[in-house]
């Protein structure tokens, strides 16, 4: 049997791609998933264009990056379970069966680790079991402690101890607030834009640079969330940043234009 091409390998795999997703927005949301996300739509066709000439340049920027690995079809395999057979297949034309002999380490190792934290859990079990009978061993008996909790301590209260507990019961501690989901993705009935947004304190839409082109781009932080915690260089028609109830827009240096 001849063997796969380069040629016949890049269209195998972008004909996968373009045969997981229904649009080429959904392929969009699905590369800014990524921790590349951000960089690789910066370099795919903007606009309305169709998802097979998207897929295509996907594929040519991945092989030239060095990125077609069996670490990427094992993701689409965990997303796209039903079409394991479609991806394995494709697989095969890049690295024959070299990709499911390194899987068998790994249940190997997974193996390991948990028999690793079995025995830690154990152990510890065995320490706090210790640690308890030596407390008990060394507690006082009965009477006595009854002894030493009927004698009134010898020393006054501190003067203005009682105004501050009563302070304290006025004035509590505010929760802490649980950070919201947060957004970092195209919008379907908006191709040529980008939204992300935090919200809650301690979330951040992005974690890292944001590099691009799109026609509008937006950043919300509010209640204390960022939307951006990175450097920003961005190129849009239109920006639209908020930063509302203490939240950040971007935090880090900002550069637009609109060329």
């Amino acid at each position: 049997m001849t063997p796969p091409t380069p040629a016949s390998r890049h269209a195998q795999l972008t004909d996968l791609l373009t045969s997981l997703f229904t649009s080429t927005e959904e392929l969009r949301r699905y590369i800014w998933r990524g921790e590349q996300g951000p960089k690789l739509n910066a370099e795919l066709s903007g606009g309305k264009a169709p998802i097979a000439q998207v897929g295509h340049e996907l594929v040519s920027i991945l092989i030239a990056r060095g990125k077609v690995k069996p670490e990427l079809f094992a993701s689409l395999r965990r997303d796209f379970p039903d079409r394991s057979e479609d991806i394995e297949q494709v697989e095969r034309a890049w690295f024959g069966e070299v990709s499911t002999l390194r899987e068998r380490p790994r249940v190997a190792a997974t193996t390991g680790s948990s028999m690793r934290l079995w025995l830690v859990a154990v152990l510890a079990l065995i320490i706090g079991v210790a640690v308890m009978l030596w407390s008990e061993r060394r507690e006082p008996p009965a009477d006595e402690l009854a002894v030493e909790a009927s004698v009134p301590p010898a020393s006054q209260p501190t003067p203005g101890a009682e105004e501050a507990a009563v302070d304290d019961l006025e004035d509590p501690k505010p929760p802490e607030e649980t950070p919201s989901p947060t957004t970092a993705e195209t919008n379907p009935g908006e191709p040529d834009a980008v939204r992300i947004s935090a919200t809650g304190r301690g979330s951040k839409g992005i974690d890292g640079d944001v590099r691009g082109n799109t026609g509008h781009f937006g950043v919300k932080g509010e209640k204390g969330g960022i939307g951006v915690d990175g450097n920003t260089n961005v190129n849009a028609r239109t920006v639209e940043i908020e930063a509302q109830d203490s939240g950040t827009g971007i935090k880090g240096d900002v550069v637009f234009s609109n060329e």
